[in-house]
């Protein structure tokens, strides 16, 4: 990589898919774990993009991820382009041109995410409480529970955590991947956005395959 030290903690499966280790079409750099997941969720739930070729990864922060993604692209040696996707509220930083794209909303996307679920939470109780592997019945505590945290925490990165430990110490994993998937559900049209804003850089899927 020229050199240059990149900043930041990078899993094995980066350093692989920078170094040319792994296989793939597209890597895309992602600020944290989070936006790893929404942008998994947001490439799968769209239908027609071949997740095994493309590969996203944490990068540990907006800075790092647009390094990484320079220096990825400007190496000779890469047998694939890369793009950085950075969390909503570093829109200022967005440069298409560069290979920078956004995630949906202007807030943190865990806020932003938060808000749309909040938005539809009614209606989708019941669908929500099973992708926490909880009862129909747990609904109306499901509701509560957001609704309550939602109000009182202050760090929307541990909020997952704090629900997850309120409704029977379900891990933040499955809270994360439950109102993405609720998001991704209720507003495809985000997802859309998302996906035509990088446009011609995902590999996209045989029309012909079922």
């Amino acid at each position: 990589m020229e050199g240059n030290v990149i900043q930041g903690k990078l899993d094995v499966r980066a350093l692989r898919t920078i170094t040319g280790q792994i296989q793939a079409k597209l890597a895309i750099f992602v600020e944290d774990d989070f936006a790893e997941l929404m942008v998994t969720t947001a490439l799968r739930s769209h239908g027609s993009i071949e997740l095994d070729e493309v590969k996203v990864h944490a990068m540990g922060g907006h800075g790092a991820a647009i390094k990484v993604n320079s220096h990825h692209n400007l190496d000779p040696t890469a047998t694939y382009p890369s793009i950085c996707v950075l969390d909503g509220d570093q829109a200022e930083q967005a440069n298409p041109d560069k290979g920078i794209f956004t995630l949906p909303g202007a807030s943190l996307p865990e806020a932003h995410v938060l808000e749309r679920v909040l938005d539809c939470l009614d209606e989708e109780a019941g669908r929500l409480a099973f992708a926490l592997h909880l009862d129909l019945h747990d609904q109306e505590r499901v509701k509560k529970v957001v609704k309550e945290r939602a109000l009182t925490n202050w760090d929307r990165h541990m909020i997952w955590e704090q629900i997850g430990g309120d409704l029977d110490f379900a891990s933040g994993h499955i809270v994360k991947s439950a109102f993405l998937a609720t998001w991704a559900r209720k507003f495809p049209e985000e997802v859309k956005a998302l996906v035509e804003a990088i446009g011609d850089k995902l590999p996209r899927r045989d029309s012909t395959q079922p």
